[in-house]
């Protein structure tokens, strides 16, 4: 199975997701590509495949992605054979989406589960993004402006996780997957 995570900006998704996959068995994050520098203390091929712009774009024209999108002057995206190597595991996959990619990655796998996450309060947003200090003014701005109509896509998901603490917020997802694991384990036959 894949499990979308989606959120705005600054909800704290990518830690959330990195604390999930330590926690539950048999659970492993698809990794997404991006021309974005990697951040401080992220790693080629397990957070992000950091790729060039001109990887990139050779990568849409060659048709390698399922979805893909020019956000904050990087472009994002999810290469199809990072997608089929999954499904031919035995593991189930969280994947680290934003709420636009979600829109395109389910018109081609529907039967992912989506879940998103909200944050508390919508000016912890604000706070974690001029924290976090690694936007140029105009960068954050835009995510800034983004957060409401981000926020609007909440009730379109699956499941929506309120992220009061990580902890919380892992439990209540970890619960989720776990909730959909008995689910297939009653329909697969023995």
């Amino acid at each position: 199975m894949i499990f979308i995570i989606a959120a705005p900006s600054g909800a704290g998704k990518t830690t959330i997701v990195s604390e999930l996959v330590q926690r539950v068995p048999n659970l492993a994050r698809l990794t997404t590509a991006t021309t974005r520098a990697p951040r401080e203390g992220e790693v080629d091929g397990k957070d992000y495949s950091f790729v060039s712009g001109e990887e990139f774009l050779r990568m849409i024209n060659a048709g390698e992605l399922v979805e893909w999108k020019k956000t904050y002057g990087n472009y994002y995206g999810v290469p199809r054979a990072a997608v089929a190597t999954a499904m031919k595991s035995d593991l189930d996959f969280v994947i680290i989406l934003d709420v636009y990619g979600r829109q395109e990655f389910v018109k081609t796998w529907p039967a992912c589960v989506s879940i998103f996450i909200m944050p508390a309060e919508a000016r912890e947003l604000y706070e974690r993004l001029a924290m976090r200090g690694e936007c140029q003014p105009e960068e954050l701005e835009a995510r800034i402006a983004r957060i409401d109509e981000e926020l609007a896509f909440a009730p379109s998901y699956d499941h929506v996780v309120v992220n009061r603490s990580v902890d919380q917020a892992v439990g209540e997802i970890a619960d989720i997957i776990a909730g959909y694991r008995t689910a297939r384990n009653r329909t697969q036959p023995q």
